[in-house]
């Protein structure tokens, strides 16, 4: 275990009818003294033989995070605060939806998906406590946070305009036709990169871009190459209704394996699963390394795209 010079937040999600804010648990009127955040174990599936086994797969089961926490100010005011931190951490229980440790300094207002910005966090419940002292100047409390989903995630963004300029990159000479020609007038390219050696699950975002008379452009079924493999909508970005510009964006969530339409003509999210692309799976994660991106540039493109560690990076300990 260690010590934290770090932010660490606990965000206990949303429910419906209810609204929930993070809580720094290493800012007054509590601390964290000591939590198991650099521990991690792989299990190896080996089939043996006759000398040694041969790995067919490393698997990693659910984990569980030990957290130490002490309580400044009276006796009574760490009373009180601790009911406030069990209360904090019952939600995630009550609602069966796992809560998030985050680890560094999220960017809460930019974060459309409540994940904290770029900082690193985890999921998870709290499962157990244990207080002692309760009634002296130093109480400590020892929580035991449930893991299922063991690996710590980073959501990088990646954006990419409806401009730029025309491209004859020959990474898009791809070994098969699409239904635009993109290798002798590509519009949009890009790249992006995955730091982590594991491929990485995303949300991409194709929204209605605006012309040069900022009147929003209408596409036909709206593509995204990252490498050859293509994420592809049968459909229209058609943003014009009576002489009125508005947006439209589709949503491809491989986390959840869902595909959205939102327009904010009427501000609906419709279901538009049995519109995706069958040539290849949109779901497919996006490698590790540096991808290219290629779409036809008249729509906007924004990757959020979740990385991720066994552990967060000890550098979080100096950077924040």
């Amino acid at each position: 275990m260690a010590r934290l010079g770090a932010n660490v937040y606990y965000n206990p999600g949303e429910n419906i009818g209810t609204t929930t804010y993070p809580i720094n648990l290493n800012g007054a009127p509590w601390r964290i003294v000591d939590v198991d955040f650099h521990t991690y174990s792989w299990e190896p599936n080996a089939v043996d033989r006759q000398i040694g086994s041969v790995i067919k797969q490393f698997d990693r089961p659910a984990a569980e995070i030990t957290m130490t926490i002490q309580y400044v100010g009276s006796a009574s005011a760490q009373r009180e605060n601790y009911d406030i931190l069990h209360d904090f951490f019952q939600r995630s229980i009550g609602w069966k939806k796992p809560g998030r440790l985050v680890w560094g300094m999220p960017q809460w207002d930019y974060d459309p998906y409540g994940d904290g910005g770029e900082a690193w966090y985890i999921e998870c419940y709290a499962i157990e406590s244990e207080t002692a002292a309760a009634y002296s100047a130093m109480a400590t409390n020892q929580i035991t946070f449930y893991c299922p989903y063991p690996q710590w995630i980073r959501r990088k963004i990646h954006s990419f305009s409806g401009t730029g300029t025309l491209s004859e990159s020959s990474f898009l000479d791809f070994a098969y036709e699409f239904d635009y020609d993109f290798r002798n007038s590509v519009y949009g390219a890009g790249s992006l990169y995955n730091n982590s050696p594991f491929p990485a699950d995303f949300i991409m975002v194709m929204g209605s871009a605006p012309d040069q008379g900022y009147r929003f452009k209408t596409v036909e079924n709206p593509r995204v190459w990252i490498n050859d493999h293509e994420y592809g909508i049968t459909g229209t970005l058609s943003p014009i209704y009576e002489d009125r510009a508005y947006r439209e964006r589709i949503t491809i969530n491989s986390l959840q394996k869902t595909v959205t339409h939102w327009s904010d003509l009427d501000d609906k999210t419709v279901d538009w699963f049995d519109r995706r692309g069958k040539r290849q799976s949109v779901f497919a994660k996006i490698p590790s390394g540096y991808s290219t991106v290629a779409w036809s540039g008249d729509f906007v493109t924004t990757i959020y795209l979740y990385e991720e560690r066994s552990e967060p990076p000890w550098t979080q300990i100096l950077d924040n």
